[in-house]
């Protein structure tokens, strides 16, 4: 056997293994399902946003018990003055000035829970934003696996393509050889064409 008949067998051997494995990367391709999932949040950014919205709605911790005390001083001092007075006008003086004296401390309250409701706004406005980047980062995992697999899914058909069109070209180009070899062609010029 000639040198060209085992390059044509060769060559045969080779265009086939390309069909081969262009048909085996299709075949692998076609097992690559890009799956779209939506994106969940963390449970902990729910509860961060949970609790927020709860101190948020609610008065600052401790105002109720501050009132209740505020209101039992100046029951006590009124009492007190009840007993102690010696006339109506001295008594009607002593409940006025506890009275000034609520109305002072419950606005000092009024302020402290103001002041604590933008603290609890800023939280809330933190938990907030710490949802929408949760959302943000799981929404980008999940589009980045999804753009991965649809990558790797059509790199695997294309290069199966690519395979299987170049076996067949080696196939076409062996026929070609083995043409040539099996049935040598003889020239049709004249010794007086050279």
């Amino acid at each position: 056997m000639s040198f060209l008949g085992v390059s044509v067998g060769l060559g045969v051997l080779g265009a086939g293994e390309k069909i081969y494995s262009g048909i085996h990367q299709s075949h692998l391709a076609n097992q690559i399902h890009p799956d779209w999932q939506q994106y969940q949040t963390s449970p902990y950014a729910k509860q961060q946003l949970g609790i927020a919205q709860q101190l948020f709605n609610g008065r600052m911790p401790g105002a109720a018990q501050e009132e209740q005390n505020i209101l039992t001083s100046q029951n006590n001092f009124v009492n007190n003055a009840q007993r102690n007075a010696t006339d109506s006008s001295q008594l009607l003086a002593l409940g006025g000035l506890a009275q000034g004296g609520t109305n002072n401390a419950l606005g000092e309250l009024g302020i402290q829970e103001a002041r604590s409701k933008l603290g609890f706004l800023d939280n809330l406005n933190s938990a907030y934003q710490s949802m929408i980047n949760e959302g943000n980062k799981v929404y980008q995992s999940a589009n980045e696996k999804y753009l991965s697999d649809v990558a790797a899914k059509t790199a695997l058909r294309n290069a199966g393509a690519q395979n299987t069109n170049s076996g067949f070209n080696d196939l076409g180009s062996n026929a070609f050889m083995a043409n040539q070899y099996f049935y040598p062609q003889k020239p049709t010029w004249g010794q007086n064409d050279l």
